[in-house]
């Protein structure tokens, strides 16, 4: 074989190993941020069950409290890791919690009660997390989009998979 051709040959191997390599590590660094997102969310997510019981006991309108249990089962049971879907569902639960935090500001018995305070205090830091991995999150998505962008300049590139991400609002 022609010595120009080895070259080349290896030059081609090289550019794509070198493109696969640097995808994996983008997309590793966004799949990291977007666990720790996910485990804040199982986290206020797995909280509900407690905080719905220890309401029941001080509201006199259990039906208040229906949604939240029907929210907490399908955002347990969500079969995919998607973004957008634990998203939508997370935005869900948030106004359904929000409603309750209303209704349980005219009950003073729950005001009291420290074992509400600590569940709603735990789930309120849990929103205040996924809201500040938001950025972080968004830092690498935007990253690895700029990444797709170069790698797609080449001919080679193009050849490699990998889907751009939407930032997330």
């Amino acid at each position: 074989m022609h010595p120009l051709i080895s070259i080349l040959l290896s030059v081609f191997a090289s550019i794509v190993l070198i493109l696969f390599v640097m995808r994996h590590f983008a997309m590793k660094r966004l799949l990291a941020v977007w666990d720790e997102i996910s485990e804040l969310y199982r986290q206020k997510v797995d909280t509900i069950p407690a905080l719905v019981e220890t309401m029941r006991h001080h509201v006199a309108e259990k039906k208040s409290l229906d949604m939240i249990t029907r929210l907490h089962r399908e955002g347990v049971l969500i079969p995919s890791q998607d973004f957008i879907d634990i998203l939508e569902m997370n935005i869900r639960i948030q106004k359904e919690f929000l409603f309750l935090m209303k209704l349980s500001a005219h009950i003073p018995s729950l005001q009291t009660n420290t074992h509400f305070i600590y569940m709603r205090n735990f789930i309120i830091d849990a929103e205040k997390g996924i809201r500040w991995k938001f950025d972080a999150l968004n830092e690498k998505i935007r990253a690895y989009n700029n990444f797709l962008t170069l790698k797609n300049f080449t001919l080679i590139g193009m050849g490699i998979p990998g889907k751009k991400y939407p930032p997330i609002h």
